[in-house]
């Protein structure tokens, strides 16, 4: 906890952002730096703690069944107090060792008006998850992810963006397969002895705005078909073996539009390579291939993935740098 207040009071000073935040922890727990049990070490310090500008850090101030920061501030005369409480929380041992977080709550307000939120939930029946459900908030913008495992036979995930509640854009993905392995083993699963779980199908569904991309992939059939893939034609014959296994389609307004197929496409790039006769470097252009994805629209049109979605990602982020901007007006950040 001493690390917890210490970065807070880096943060309240500038010393660090929230980056660096993420990249300190991150570390410490992948080098096994993170024992203490996380339960004990959040009830340990339940409490109302007040940033002290004599002390140049946080004293706690009373007790409380959450863990609350406090900052008083004052702004062009007016005086504000920022709060970051932190409650829900519970966390369980899925071995001797290794320690997850199964629940929390996250709230930032300013003068009680909330700024920012974030939940967090997941359960375990071994060392997978069974589902895992986070939601973050900020203003008007939502970004949730979720998971679900099926008895270790299908695996789904999902990430979306919304603003005011309406999704501006959602990616999901199931995968069906053998994953008894990896639930059993946990982090002690060598990929590289154990080989990569079998993986039988996947399905997929990209929503931006209104147009949705959605399809099947057989990953067994194309595993056994890249099996024989070699030569110089391999390039050719993979994107054969791509168009076989999967299918894509582009609709909008539950009306297809497009599908999607595969295609070796080439692009250029400029270098530079050293010329013994001249003892200098000189510019040299060279081309290489590689996979691409094109749209086949119903009258035979053909439109790549940027230029067919440009517009849509230009909107996108217009309402996404609306949304920050009235944000930061509106808190004066």
């Amino acid at each position: 906890f001493d690390s917890f207040l210490e970065d807070a009071t880096q943060l309240k000073s500038g010393k660090i952002d929230i980056s660096d935040l993420s990249k300190n922890h991150t570390s410490a727990y992948l080098n096994g730096e993170e024992t203490q049990d996380l339960q004990e070490l959040y009830n340990e310090n339940k409490g109302i703690w007040v940033w002290s500008d004599e002390v140049e850090d946080f004293i706690k101030l009373e007790s409380s069944e959450n863990i609350e920061f406090r900052v008083n501030f004052t702004v062009d005369g007016v005086d504000k107090q920022a709060k970051l409480v932190a409650s829900n929380f519970s966390a369980k041992y899925l071995d001797s060792e290794l320690q997850v977080v199964t629940s929390l709550n996250v709230e930032a307000t300013i003068n009680e008006t909330q700024i920012m939120s974030y939940s967090f939930s997941a359960s375990f029946s071994n060392y997978l998850p069974t589902s895992v459900i986070s939601e973050y908030k900020l203003g008007a913008l939502t970004f949730t992810e979720t998971f679900t495992n099926s008895s270790n036979a299908e695996l789904k995930g999902e990430t979306a963006i919304s603003i005011n509640n309406k999704t501006l854009i959602k990616y999901t993905a199931t995968i069906s397969g053998d994953f008894t392995s990896i639930d059993n083993k946990g982090i002690n699963y060598d990929i590289e002895m154990d080989g990569i779980p079998a993986i039988d199908k996947s399905s997929m569904e990209l929503l931006i705005n209104e147009i949705l991309i959605s399809g099947n992939i057989d990953f067994k059939s194309l595993n056994e078909a890249m099996a024989n893939v070699a030569g110089e034609e391999a390039m050719e014959e993979f994107v054969t073996e791509l168009n076989k296994h999967i299918s894509l389609n582009v609709t909008s307004g539950n009306k297809e539009i497009a599908k999607v197929e595969f295609y070796v496409g080439t692009y250029e790039y400029t270098g530079y390579e050293w010329d013994n006769v001249t003892q200098e470097y000189k510019e040299v252009t060279q081309t290489n291939e590689m996979i691409e994805a094109r749209f086949i629209f119903k009258d035979d049109s053909i439109a790549d993935f940027e230029t067919y979605f440009g517009e849509n990602f230009s909107q996108l982020e217009e309402k996404l740098n609306s949304v920050f901007e009235n944000y930061i007006d509106k808190f004066d950040l």
